[in-house]
C-alpha cells in the first residue's frame, strides 16, 4: 500500500472508530449526518449491541432483504448480533448508519466499507430502506452520504454491488451518477433468480 493510500485508510479508520464509540443515543445523534431536518444517518455504536429491540428490528430487515446482503449467513438474532459486533463494531474498515426520519423512527440503514479498489475509494453497502421512504428520499439519503464522504473522508470514487435483477436500485444509482463497470458471477446457498451481480462506480 503506497503512502497516499495508507494515509487515506488510516484517516478513514480513525473517523469510523470515532463514529462507532458513542456511549449513548444522544452522543450518536450528535455525530450523525443530517439533511435539512428530514432525516439523520446515525452511526451504529457499541452501546447499541445491548439494545435487544434494535437488534430484532435489524434482524427483521435482514430476513426481508437477505438478497441484498453478500454473505451466506442465515439471519437469526444470534448471527445478526455477531455480525454487528464482528463485522461492524470490531472491523476498522466498516461503519453502519441507521436512518432516522424527522420523527425519530428508524426506517433503514446503509454502510460504508473501505475496500482496496483504487486510491481514496469506498464501497456503499448494506442499503436497506423501508417502503415508507419514497424514491426521492432514498435518492437524497445516498447523495447526502456521498457528499459527506467526499467532504470529510476525501473519497474520490464510490463503489456499489447489486444483484442484476434489482432493476429499481440500479436505476436509482444510475441517476445519482453511478456507472456499471463489471458483471460477475456470484453463488449463494439460497434460491436466487440471478447469480450475477453488477459492480458500479462513481467519481462524482
Amino acid at each position: 500500500m503506497d503512502r497516499i493510500k495508507a494515509s487515506f485508510v488510516k484517516s478513514s479508520r480513525n473517523i469510523f472508530e470515532f463514529l462507532k464509540n458513542s456511549e449513548n443515543i444522544k452522543e450518536a445523534f450528535l455525530k450523525s449526518i443530517s439533511y435539512e431536518n428530514q432525516f439523520n444517518l446515525v452511526p451504529f455504536s457499541r452501546f447499541m449491541l445491548e439494545d435487544e429491540e434494535l437488534i430484532k428490528k435489524l434482524l427483521e430487515w435482514r430476513i426481508k432483504n437477505k438478497y441484498f446482503f453478500f454473505d451466506e449467513m442465515e439471519p437469526t438474532y444470534e448471527t445478526t448480533l455477531n455480525w454487528l459486533n464482528s463485522e461492524i463494531i470490531s472491523n476498522p474498515d466498516r461503519v453502519l448508519f441507521l436512518i432516522f426520519n424527522k420523527n425519530g423512527k428508524i426506517y433503514g440503514c446503509v454502510g460504508l466499507n473501505i475496500r482496496e479498489f483504487f486510491e481514496n475509494s469506498i464501497e456503499l453497502d448494506h442499503l436497506v430502506i423501508l417502503p415508507e421512504a419514497n424514491y426521492s428520499e432514498a435518492n437524497k439519503i445516498i447523495k447526502t452520504l456521498v457528499e459527506w464522504c467526499k467532504k470529510i473522508i476525501n473519497v474520490e470514487k464510490f463503489y456499489w454491488r447489486v444483484f442484476s435483477n434489482k432493476k429499481n436500485r440500479i436505476q436509482m444509482f444510475k441517476k445519482i451518477g453511478f456507472e456499471e463497470i463489471q458483471m460477475l458471477d456470484y453463488s449463494k446457498n439460497i434460491n436466487l433468480n440471478s447469480s450475477q451481480y453488477t459492480s458500479y462506480n462513481s467519481s462524482r
